[in-house]
């Protein structure tokens, strides 16, 4: 089953290698949510040290419940969910490390500065976005875009999610997950130069194949790609990440294969 080949990899976070597409017959999905929501608790050194049992159920039992009537990215995001309440950065589910998953990532790059979340690079076809500024993600503004994707990311202090939630307002499946719009792109309202405007992005880059975005920097992106030098509007603002608070110590996650465990 597809859960049961999630593969954690301990080292600055554990990352969920999905060995196989989200399977779309109801028993195996439900073999799949059972196989995470026993083998999870099961291994973790301390699960319920944010979140207590009683509410980690009652979650699980609302995705079984669900599984009917969601397609394969709302599953997908479902079990990201999940595997996010237990409150623990160093255990994660997440579509960066394995393409079979599926998921995308559109030719822009956000970044979160003190000012707001700013285009920080795009590809040459679209070098217009850089240096705007986000303001809604499906429609809906983006303080509240921010909270539902947050919920999908494990983390251990709000820094983490200042890092990550920017990174997955550009995989459209994410965002379709937490009812942001379609699988197939990414609809960004921004602002630049006094002017708001809608854009809409498409998923084109597989995730896994070679990086976060398929090849090239540390974000995925390809030589030629046009770059945000500054900060934010004024320029001078700092990265969150020179901003934040010491980070907070979790307990160690899960042991290092989930899926030889769970077999």
């Amino acid at each position: 089953m597809w859960i049961r080949r999630i593969v954690f990899v301990l080292g600055a976070a554990f990352a969920a290698r999905l060995g196989a597409q989200i399977p779309d017959d109801l028993s195996a999905r439900r073999d799949d949510l059972r196989a995470l929501a026993e083998g999870l608790p099961r291994l973790h050194a301390n699960a319920f040290h944010d979140v207590s049992r009683a509410e980690w159920e009652r979650a699980v039992a609302a995705l079984d419940a669900a599984i009917p009537s969601v397609d394969r990215e709302e599953l997908a995001v479902g079990l990201m969910r999940l595997v996010a309440k237990i409150g623990d950065g160093h255990t994660s589910l997440t579509p960066f490390f394995n393409p079979k998953l599926g998921f995308h990532a559109v030719g822009a790059r956000l970044y979160a500065f003190s000012d707001g979340i700013f285009v920080r690079a795009a590809e040459p076809a679209r070098r217009d976005l850089v240096g705007a500024k986000l303001v809604a993600v499906g429609g809906v503004n983006v303080e509240e875009a921010f909270r539902r994707v947050a919920e999908t990311v494990p983390h251990d202090n709000d820094e983490g999610l200042r890092q990550v939630v920017p990174m997955y307002f550009g995989i459209p499946e994410i965002l379709h997950g937490v009812g942001l719009g379609s699988p197939r792109e990414a609809a960004w309202t921004l602002e630049k130069d006094g002017r708001r405007f809608d854009v809409a992005l498409p998923g084109t880059a597989l995730l896994g194949a070679g990086g976060q975005g398929g090849g090239g920097d540390e974000h995925g992106e390809e030589g030629g790609w046009a770059r945000h030098g500054g900060s934010g509007v004024n320029g001078s603002c700092k990265p969150f990440s020179k901003l934040s608070p010491a980070v907070k110590r979790r307990p160690r996650g899960l042991a290092p294969s989930l899926a030889r465990r769970l077999r």
